[in-house]
C-alpha cells in the first residue's frame, strides 16, 4: 500500500497544467482548472 500511495503522489506532483486525459501505467489522469468547484467524468460503453 505504501508503494501505491507513493506512486499516486508522484503522478499528482508531475501535473503542471490542465490537459486532456492520459494514461500512465494503471492510472487514468484527469485534470481540471483549479477554479472548478465541481468536476464530473462520464464513461460511455457500447
Amino acid at each position: 500500500m505504501a508503494q501505491d500511495t507513493y506512486t499516486k503522489n508522484l503522478l499528482v506532483s508531475e501535473i503542471n497544467q490542465v490537459q486532456a486525459p492520459y494514461v500512465v501505467s494503471d492510472y487514468i489522469i484527469f485534470t481540471a482548472e483549479d477554479s472548478a468547484r465541481h468536476v464530473g467524468i462520464a464513461f460511455d460503453f457500447e
